[in-house]
C-alpha cells in the first residue's frame, strides 16, 4: 500500500516548522557552534528532502515555485556528501528558504483533495 502524498506534505510542513522554531532568535555563529541543534536541523532537512521526493509530479506542478529537485538534492548532500557540507549555505536555506517552503506547502495542504493524482 502506498502512502498518501498529503502525509508527505504534512511531514514537510512539520519539519519546516521545527526548523523555524529551532532557529528563531539564533545567530549563524550560535547555530554553527551548537552541534546538537545543527544535527537536528540537518535531520529535518533530510526528512524534508525525502518527503519531497515522494510527492507526485501532478502535485508538484501545482506549486512550481517550490524548488523540488533542489530540496531532494539537499537531502542527498546531507546523507551522501555530509563531509562537504557548507554551513553558510545550510544557514541560508534555513533562514531564507524554509519559511517560504512552509507557506507553499500549506497552500497545497489547504487545496481541495478531489484532484486526480497520478
Amino acid at each position: 500500500m502506498s502512502r498518501d502524498y498529503r502525509l508527505y506534505l504534512r511531514d514537510i510542513a512539520a519539519e519546516a516548522a521545527f526548523v523555524e522554531q529551532q532557529t528563531a532568535d539564533v545567530t549563524f555563529e550560535e547555530f554553527a557552534a551548537d552541534e546538537v541543534r545543527l544535527k537536528a536541523i540537518l535531520l529535518s532537512l533530510a526528512v524534508i528532502g525525502e518527503a519531497a521526493n515522494h510527492v507526485p509530479d501532478a502535485i508538484r506542478k501545482q506549486q512550481p515555485e517550490i524548488p523540488w529537485v533542489e530540496i531532494v538534492g539537499v537531502r542527498n548532500i546531507i546523507i551522501h556528501g555530509y563531509f562537504a557540507l557548507n554551513l553558510p549555505i545550510v544557514w541560508d536555506i534555513v533562514t531564507n528558504e524554509i519559511p517560504s517552503l512552509r507557506q507553499s506547502i500549506r497552500v497545497l495542504l489547504d487545496s481541495p483533495t478531489d484532484k486526480e493524482v497520478m
